[in-house]
């Protein structure tokens, strides 16, 4: 399921640096954009093991969902999970936000499969 309701505005792959002119980088998820504070949900079923500010991501939430996939939700303003809950898929577990290094208000929404980034597309419903 979507974890955000929105639009993708930056895909996975490379892309231009968004914080200047010049240059190429590696975007290990994908943006969704949505109104600050507007609910994000947990994508599928599984227990929180991280919540914390972390560099440029910021508020930042991981969900171990076993199987050697994990979810990373980025940018948030708040959170409603801790560490050591167990979500069920489309429980609230945070705020979007602008926290981080970001040029706006989004979700910067990664996959994991053991333990590399893969592409969140693959697994989005297309509504």
């Amino acid at each position: 399921m979507w974890p955000a309701r929105g639009r993708i505005s930056s895909g996975f792959g490379t892309r231009r640096t968004p914080y200047s002119r010049n240059g190429y980088q590696f975007h290990t998820g994908v943006d969704i954009t949505g109104s600050y504070g507007s609910s994000i949900y947990a994508a599928a079923p599984g227990k929180v093991t991280f919540t914390g500010y972390r560099g440029s991501l910021g508020n930042l939430v991981i969900i171990d969902h076993g199987y050697g996939y994990e979810t990373y939700y980025a940018h948030l303003s708040d959170f409603v999970v801790n560490v050591g809950d167990r979500v069920e898929r489309g429980q609230v577990i945070a705020h979007m936000g602008s926290s981080g290094r970001t040029t706006g208000t989004h979700l910067h929404y990664e996959v994991h499969y053991m333990g590399s980034p893969v592409n969140p597309a693959n697994y989005l419903k297309q509504l």
